[in-house]
């Protein structure tokens, strides 16, 4: 057939109007192609999910296994096993290798370095001209996943003390050893700070403090054991008065003592009263598989009339253990992995000795290209202007007859090769002019030969036209729906010269020789030639 091509400004500027024709695809972000990911072979942990708009291949790792997580993503995707990165077979006699185990490391896509407590990710492929008419991607989706576990560690009178006297005491600096005990709780402890703590208890060397007026120094000391990887910990303390808190040998923090106190006499000039109701929180940066320490060195003040305290100016009172309690509190909880495992979203064996495994996915078919051509006498034709990305654009006139509208294999490529067929394609009844077809003797009820047919037509509850493919998927016509379902004849899609201006929508379903299914609309816009 003769074929030229014809451009009409006016045809363009209603184009760019009737804007953008939607795209449903087979597998979506809220229906996803679902593969199961297995952790250590037999592990179901969670799925990869893989879907696409055309444009990109999207696939999610997603871990649902309560406490399990991602720590490292590697994916690959090809279009074929070969692309995947595998070991070479080497060697020769029983010391041959198979070769045929994936490199996970050698992936187009990878995080090694998840953040805690990742559940899902999420990698975008471009589905470049490389892979427009790829039939079928090979996709490779391994992991490293995670289980955590969380424990506390918290005071509770198991911890070890080691204790002197401030320098005003008789017998001071002389140190006294045993096991911690639960401490005499003060009635503003008890509405001020308990609420704050889960787990911890207040402890002392004693029950009732021993020195009330020269005041204590009290190093407590806990050992506890991480069996696993820490990733974690925050620790949360208080003490009345003052401390310095170390965990395996490296110091935290402190508050309420200054430089010197741990040799002093308790002074406020070293220990700072007003702080026995302060909450103060630590990263715990330090902690180690194993055996952790933590030490608490702690004050309680000296507290009598010759001493002034710095906030309010005004001399201590004269210490007793009611007025002048000493106590420690705190909590500790800590994060850590027992456990790893890696993993492979579920499928095919790859070749070699191992238990990874690979899928495939087949991109729902869509049009890469689509032109759309017209003809007024079948013999000369014509370009219709636009694109199957935009819509298309065309002008009637009503002096012609009909226009013969179609494609064909020079001027239709699909992304995947369709199954042999005719596809429907329907109109959105909402955009029919009754008042047109009336006139025509098409209306509810009506009798005749073609008319009930295209009483159906315009309800869209029968095909406008079908979208003819043969010959394995290589040749393509569009056909006029009613002269296909009424009069049985393969004629070209036919519009009337007179037919009412505008834009219409045709949405029909295709499906690829994967048995994949695509539903997608064609816009066309109607002006005056």
């Amino acid at each position: 057939m003769k074929l030229k091509a014809i451009g009409a400004a006016s045809i363009i500027a209603l184009m760019v109007l009737a804007g953008i024709g939607i795209h449903a695809e087979a597998h979506t972000e809220d229906e996803p192609m679902e593969i199961p990911l297995y952790a250590g072979q037999d592990m179901l942990v969670g799925h990869v999910s893989v879907w696409n708009d055309g444009d990109y291949v999207y696939v999610e790792y997603n871990v649902t296994e309560e406490n399990w997580y991602l720590s490292e993503t590697h994916l690959h995707i090809g279009d074929a096993l070969s692309d995947i990165p595998q070991t070479v077979a080497k060697g020769k006699g029983k010391a041959k290798s198979t070769g045929g185990n994936p490199i996970p490391g050698q992936f187009d896509y990878i995080n090694e370095s998840h953040d805690l407590y990742t559940t899902t990710y999420m990698y975008t492929f471009e589905i470049t001209e490389e892979f427009e008419l790829v039939e079928e991607l090979y996709i490779a989706a391994h992991a490293v996943v995670s289980h955590m576990d969380t424990m506390w560690v918290y005071s509770d009178a198991t911890e070890t003390y080691v204790a002197h006297n401030g320098s005003t005491c008789p017998g001071a600096y002389m140190e006294r050893t045993g096991t911690a005990v639960s401490a005499w709780e003060h009635s503003a402890w008890i509405a001020q700070t308990n609420p704050h703590y889960q787990y911890g208890s207040w402890i002392w060397e004693s029950y009732r403090v021993l020195h009330p007026v020269c005041g204590d120094v009290v190093n407590f000391s806990k050992t506890f054991n991480i069996p696993g990887y820490p990733v974690e910990g925050r620790l949360q303390i208080t003490v009345d008065n003052g401390y310095e808190a170390w965990l395996n040998g490296v110091m935290l923090g402190s508050l309420g003592v200054n430089p010197g106190w741990y040799t002093s006499d308790l002074k406020e000039a070293y220990v700072i009263s007003g702080y026995v109701f302060d909450i103060t929180n630590y990263t715990l940066a330090n902690l180690v598989m194993g055996d952790n320490t933590f030490l608490f060195a702690c004050a309680n003040e000296y507290s009598n009339t010759d001493d002034i305290d710095s906030k309010t100016g005004k001399s201590e009172p004269a210490g007793t253990v009611d007025n002048n309690p000493g106590g420690l509190i705190y909590e500790a909880e800590i994060t850590y992995i027992d456990e790893e495992e890696t993993a492979w979203a579920d499928g095919e064996d790859f070749p070699g000795n191992n238990w990874a495994t690979y899928f495939t996915y087949h991109i729902q078919p869509d049009f890469t290209t689509l032109e759309l051509i017209y003809s007024t006498d079948m013999e000369t034709w014509y370009g219709v202007e636009g694109s199957y990305e935009y819509g298309f654009g065309m002008g009637l006139s009503p002096n012609v007859g009909f226009y013969y509208i179609t494609t064909n294999n020079d001027t239709l490529e699909t992304n995947s090769p369709l199954a042999d067929g005719y596809y429907g394609f329907y109109v959105d009844p909402t955009e029919q002019n009754l008042t047109y077809w009336n006139a025509k003797g098409v209306y509810e009820g009506c009798t005749g030969t073609w008319e009930p047919y295209m009483w159906h037509i315009i309800n869209g509850t029968g095909p406008i036209f079908y979208l003819k493919v043969s010959n394995g998927g290589t040749d393509y016509m569009v056909l006029d729906g009613l002269l296909y379902d009424w009069a049985m004849t393969e004629a070209y899609l036919r519009v009337n010269g007179d037919y009412p201006l505008g834009t219409y929508h045709y949405t029909g379903t295709i499906t690829s020789i994967y048995g994949i299914d695509n539903t997608i609309e064609i816009t066309i816009t109607f002006v005056s030639s």
